[in-house]
């Protein structure tokens, strides 16, 4: 479900940045030879940012570096430990991706602001957000 849901994002005019640990450059230029559209704004990595994705300073550079408001960003991530907790603390809208009906943290820095079984209900509470 990840193409379409990028596909429609971008029809909605929603910046969109790819996130990773590691090797996020190869994984949107992959993305890009095989859907012959390039969805992804801005590219962040680990390597690329100098800072691990765990830590709040992490997403707090990748939002200056993409001149974003937390207010107005939203992070899809299916890690609770790396996606929503440092996201959380930099006061992004966090969308926990939970394909596989895992229970949901309970730490309060940990807890998602939106859970979401599959990309396309992420989408959905994205679109819905935003209107």
């Amino acid at each position: 479900d990840a193409i379409p849901t990028l596909d429609s994002l971008k029809e909605a005019g929603i910046t969109l940045c790819l996130s990773t640990g590691r090797n996020a450059e190869e994984k949107a230029e992959t993305l890009a030879r095989t859907t012959d559209t390039r969805h992804f704004t801005h590219i962040f990595s680990e390597p690329a940012l100098g800072i691990l994705k765990t830590e709040p300073e992490y997403y707090t550079k990748a939002l200056s570096l993409a001149g974003a408001n937390p207010r107005d960003t939203f992070s899809v991530g299916d890690t609770p430990l790396s996606d929503i907790r440092p996201a959380n603390l930099t006061g992004i809208t966090t969308i926990w991706l939970n394909r596989i009906n895992e229970p949901p943290p309970t730490a309060p820095d940990t807890k998602p602001h939106h859970i979401a079984t599959t990309l396309t209900q992420a989408t959905e509470i994205i679109l819905q957000s935003i209107q």
